[in-house]
């Protein structure tokens, strides 16, 4: 690890600490345990870490963040400060179960989307990344008929664990350091498709 200058990592909100960021969990942490949570990153398991390796961390972790946003922040990220990523550790947080990120043309931003936020517009995975409540109420409809009619988890999760093998083949290619934190369904899929040995 002594080579390592920088951390980045990528995920869902547990990379995040994404717990720390609602105002009632920080009164009871305060009221309980007398500690103050001013910045839920300080609490962040990647960032406990880079402090105490004494190097500066990247954290690109967001609440419901998805697979596809994964790949494309990390690919963005890493082609973006490619003369440095031997010296970066990579930590990626598969996140779990169905999620997605698209791209709206009437917000002009990725949205992530998460079950919770197609059976109810006024879910708080979007509100959690900083997002207006309102966002989303302007696109359910739409991104619900989207998901109602064309999404089929299975392939989806067969184009997301794929889209993993090609990173992971990225890093091998360029010894790029990565830690690889699977709670998602990366494991199973290599298990059931006889990856694994």
């Amino acid at each position: 690890m002594k080579d390592i200058k920088k951390i980045y990592v990528c995920g869902g909100s547990q990379c995040i600490g994404a717990g720390f960021i609602w105002k009632d969990v920080k009164k009871i942490y305060k009221e309980q345990h007398n500690i103050d949570i001013n910045n839920h990153l300080d609490f962040a398991y990647p960032n406990i870490l880079a402090k105490k390796l004494n190097v500066d961390i990247v954290n690109e972790g967001a609440p419901g963040g998805s697979i596809t946003r994964m790949l494309r922040k990390t690919y963005d990220y890493l082609l973006e400060n490619y003369s440095t990523i031997k010296e970066t550790l990579v930590i990626l947080e598969i996140p779990p179960g169905w999620r997605d990120e698209f791209y709206s043309i009437e917000l002009d931003r990725n949205v992530n989307m998460t079950i919770g936020n197609i059976l109810s517009p006024d879910d708080e995975t979007d509100v959690a990344c900083g997002n207006n409540i309102k966002d989303l109420h302007k696109i359910h409809k739409d991104i619900s008929n989207y998901f109602y009619k064309f999404v089929d988890y299975d392939k989806d999760i067969k184009k997301w664990m794929n889209g993993i093998m090609g990173l992971l083949s990225f890093f091998k290619l360029n010894n790029v350091k990565y830690i690889l934190i699977d709670s998602g369904d990366f494991q199973t899929y290599l298990r059931l498709n006889n990856l694994n040995e």
